[in-house]
Order: structure tokens, then sequence, then C-alpha cells
């Protein structure tokens, strides 16, 4: 199995207001209404932002990476994707 090592770099917690910066150490408050989603930053620049669904028992995710090609980003996803289908079954 190959194991790929991902590092947060941000959290933010809509829920609580809060981002929290893990590279420097710090808290900031998030000037948005209070929502039930949380996101993390990866020191990729990947984007995962995770919720409930409104309507269903399930949580959603929502995944953003960038590359410097359309077909770089599908394969990133790809692989992201299936990083998180391994670890939420």
């Amino acid at each position: 199995m190959l194991w790929i090592i991902r590092v947060v770099k941000m959290i933010k917690d809509y829920l609580s207001l809060k981002s929290y910066n893990i590279e420097k150490q710090n808290e900031e408050d998030i000037l948005l209404p209070k929502s039930n989603v949380l996101q993390f930053f990866l020191e990729d620049n990947t984007k995962i932002t995770v919720r409930p669904s409104g309507t269903e028992p399930k949580i959603k995710f929502y995944l953003g990476v960038k590359e410097n090609s359309l077909e770089q980003a599908k394969k990133s996803l790809e692989i992201l994707g299936e990083e998180i289908l391994k670890y939420s079954k």
C-alpha cells in the first residue's frame, strides 16, 4: 500500500467561526454566518471542504486542487478522492 503524506496548514471551522493557522500557530475569527462546514487547506494548495448533507445521513466532501494543467488537476483529484474514500469506510 502506498501512503501519501499530506500536511494540513490551516483549518477553518465555520460553526465556531474560527480559522486555525497551524503554520503560524495563530487563530483568527471568521466573519461569515455560522455553518456546519470544515475546510482543510494543505501545503500543496489542496482544499478539502466537509459538511453534512442537509437531506440525507451523509457527509459531503468537496475537493479543490491547483495544478499546471487540466490533466494534472484531474489526476490529482482522482488520487485525492481515492484517498478519502479509503479512509471513510
